[in-house]
């Protein structure tokens, strides 16, 4: 069957935008793509699973045969990947699709890494087929560098006869030699500096100058916004509620000592965000949050404290899905990636009273609780026994 379009989540990461170019430049015929569109969408508005859409390749979403979530594979480049490409295909991009995943999964720290400039360009208004077209170049780059490595690797092997043991020993010295290995730490500079293009470059510095400007502004606005401290379990822990829609916020309130931060966005979604380094975990605060979200919206059916605990997005409440990674404990009612969630009924001073309870050990009275008289204390009095 002819494949109509692409479909990805809303502002795709490097690893779909990876992905997107495999299926593109070797799976082509194989999926019948002439002239198949690329389109972002709100999987959640999407009707029927992906089976229900025959005509549409899914990447990245929708559980779909090429979506890593769920499935234990490191990336969705890598799933398509396996689909469309050759063995020695696979083993000339190995590295590169072993780097896009661990970046995906943030396994891999990296100062102003490609998937940051990805980020920071969405944020000044590319699309994601204008990062597309800025990226293919470099993608195209890495494959023929790494067609050249390969050739050298098997021309030592063959010429000096050696064996599976030395491959790797042959090859670090290979790229050594080469002194073209740059890329692959994945930051910015060192991906710049192996593009050697300054008009490829301008593109993503130009990005990174404005990204450092929201910053400044967005630890303006979180020194500006009401915070506060309070006893946790795991000790004392500063939180802060600022309204903005600056993409910079999470990290600006990092940067001013905070451990959490929720943040509302002028349509009205929250964002929960932690602090990694503090190990706070908000499964918790997510079955109070869900219970709470359903009290206001008139759903009174009791629902076990396990099931709103649980991890991801719960049929019985959209509104919150839950998250929880190397990356930190996060909470969201939408994200940039999944903008068309409803707005949380709740209000920004409900929610935070809602994560400090949830935190807060028994028999320690927590700061600015949630009284008996509030309108939201039955949501703790129904999940909390």
């Amino acid at each position: 069957m002819k494949i109509s379009k692409i479909v990805t989540h809303q502002r795709p990461h490097l690893d779909e935008i990876v992905a997107v170019w495999i299926l593109r430049k070797f799976g082509a015929e194989a999926f019948n793509l002439d002239g198949a569109k690329w389109e972002e969408a709100a999987c959640n508005e999407i009707k029927g699973g992906w089976e229900a859409h025959p005509s549409i390749l899914f990447v990245g979403c929708m559980y779909s045969p090429f979506d890593e979530h769920g499935t234990g594979a490191a990336s969705s480049a890598e799933l398509v990947a396996e689909e469309v490409m050759s063995l020695s295909d696979k083993v000339t991009l190995g590295m590169f699709l072993t780097k896009v995943g661990d970046l995906d999964r943030n396994l891999a720290q990296v100062k102003d890494s490609l998937p940051a400039v990805i980020a920071a360009l969405y944020a000044v208004g590319k699309t994601h087929e204008d990062i597309y077209f800025w990226l293919k170049s470099f993608f195209c780059k890495i494959y023929l560098d790494e067609k050249r490595v390969r050739a050298e690797i098997d021309s030592a092997v063959e010429a000096l006869g050696l064996s599976e043991r030395h491959l790797v020993v042959a090859e670090k010295f290979i790229r050594f030699k080469r002194a073209e290995r740059a890329w692959h730490t994945m930051s910015f500079g060192d991906c710049a500096k192996f593009m050697a293009n300054p008009a490829w470059e301008k593109v993503g510095r130009d990005a990174l100058a404005a990204k450092q400007v929201r910053f400044t502004e967005a630890v303006a606005i979180v020194n500006d916004s009401k915070s506060q401290w309070f006893s946790s379990v795991i000790g004392n822990l500063k939180i802060v509620a600022v309204e903005s829609d600056n993409d910079q916020i999470s990290p600006a309130s990092r940067f001013c000592g905070n451990d959490i931060c929720v943040i509302r966005n002028e349509q009205g979604n929250v964002q929960i965000l932690t602090n990694v380094k503090r190990g706070i975990r908000l499964f918790k605060a997510a079955a109070y949050l869900r219970s709470a979200e359903r009290e206001a919206r008139g759903k009174n059916i009791r629902i076990s404290f396990n099931h709103l605990m649980s991890e991801g997005t719960i049929p019985e409440c959209p509104e919150w899905h839950v998250h929880e990674g190397i990356d930190g404990a996060q909470v969201y009612n939408g994200t940039r990636s999944y903008e068309a969630v409803e707005p949380t009924a709740l209000g920004l001073q409900d929610i935070v009273d809602i994560i400090i309870r949830s935190l807060t050990p028994r028999g320690v009275k927590p700061v600015d609780s949630l009284s008996k008289d509030n309108s939201l204390a039955g949501a703790f009095e129904k999940v909390g026994k």
